[in-house]
C-alpha cells in the first residue's frame, strides 16, 4: 500500500495510523528513508500490509468467485497456530 507524505507528517504518526511498527515502515522504504532530506511532503511511502488489512480484504471477497476452493482456505485456518487462528477468524 502507498501513502503520500503530507506536510507535518512524522514517520511515527504515519506508522501508528496504519497500525504497523515504525521500524517496519522504515525497513520497507530503506535506503531512501534514512536520508532526512528525502522524508518530505509529496513523497510516497510504502506501508507494509498487516493481517488486519488482509482479513478486511478477504471479508470483502466472495469465495465463489475465486478460482481456489473455500475448503483450501478453511484448511489453512485449521492448520494455523492457535494465536494465528484467532487472528484469522476475527
Amino acid at each position: 500500500m502507498r501513502y503520500q507524505i503530507r506536510e507535518g507528517d512524522t514517520l511515527e504518526a504515519i506508522a501508528s495510523s496504519f497500525g504497523v511498527a515504525e521500524e517496519a515502515v522504515r525497513e520497507i522504504n530503506d535506503p531512501w528513508i534514512t536520508q532526512p532530506d528525502e522524508f518530505r511532503a509529496g513523497k510516497a511511502l510504502e506501508i507494509p500490509e498487516t493481517l488486519r488489512d488482509v482479513r478486511t480484504a478477504l471479508q470483502r471477497l466472495d469465495l465463489r468467485d475465486l478460482k481456489i476452493g473455500a475448503s483450501e482456505v478453511f484448511e489453512q485456518v485449521e492448520q494455523a497456530e492457535p494465536q494465528e487462528k484467532s487472528e484469522l477468524t476475527k
